[in-house]
């Protein structure tokens, strides 16, 4: 895995890009492969993305993640 710069002020803790290692992995997915590892200052949270996008950045990857966990939080509230 390779370290991209990480925008620390912005909670990301790092942001890598790297191939898989293990034969039977790689050969199941030869790509690339992307990890972004961020801190959410209001939950006190760190969570862990795989995303499949190269071209957002990592602060960008993260907002996405937590917008559409909001989603699934108010569609769940509304089947209640």
């Amino acid at each position: 895995m390779y370290s991209n710069k990480a925008d620390k002020k912005n909670g990301i803790i790092y942001g890598q890009t790297g191939k898989l290692k293990n034969y039977k992995s790689s050969h199941k997915y030869p790509g690339k492969i992307r990890r972004v590892k961020y801190h959410d200052r209001e939950q006190d949270s760190v969570f862990i993305f795989i995303p499949n996008n190269f071209d957002l950045e990592a602060s960008e990857i993260c907002l996405l993640y937590k917008n559409r966990w909001e989603v699934e939080l108010f569609k769940w509230k509304a089947t209640s």
